[in-house]
């Protein structure tokens, strides 16, 4: 069994319209939201072995500030090719996370996010499955379960959605 958290980047600012959108940071509103969720996952105990982001700023800054209020030593990398990504390819990216790793943080972009956690999803109907058809929003994770042994079997696999947090649900 392996847990996959799948995680829009917080929300980020605008106040900079010249910079290019890869380069965009978070507002405050997104810091806190990312700290929060750190917390959360500190708080319910989940223990995340890697987490894989987009390089775009935004995504490492989401990560960033979630790992500080996490307080647990996690392994990172990013990678390029989330920017952006369709969910297919996000789903590629963390089929190369090493087997050892039973918990796997993704944090990306919308509409990846959204593809990614719609394919694990399959027929699901309900609760959070319909949430997530509706709208993903920043700074929102669907937290898998798969019955799976190795990462490499995650594309096509069918996922228990064990929960569905959005940052504004969060003390």
């Amino acid at each position: 069994m392996k847990r996959l958290l799948v995680m829009r980047h917080a929300k980020s600012s605008w106040q900079r319209p010249g910079l290019e959108d890869c380069e965009r940071p978070l507002n405050e509103r997104g810091r806190e939201t990312a700290r929060r969720m750190g917390r959360h996952f500190r708080e319910r105990k989940i223990t995340i072995d890697l987490a894989i982001y987009s390089t775009a700023e935004r995504s490492r800054e989401t990560l960033d500030l979630l790992l500080d209020d996490y307080r647990r030593p996690v392994l990172t990398e990013g990678r390029k090719e989330l920017y952006l990504s369709t969910g297919a390819l996000m789903l590629d990216v963390i089929g190369g996370a090493p087997a050892t790793a039973g918990t796997v943080l993704v944090v990306a972009h919308f509409p990846g996010v959204q593809e990614a956690a719609l394919t694990l999803l399959g027929a699901k109907r309900g609760g959070f499955a319909d949430q997530i058809r509706k709208k993903f929003p920043t700074g929102a994770v669907a937290d898998f379960h798969l019955h799976i042994h190795d990462w490499s079997q995650v594309n096509g696999a069918q996922g228990h959605l064990n929960d569905y947090i959005l940052p504004r649900w969060l003390k």
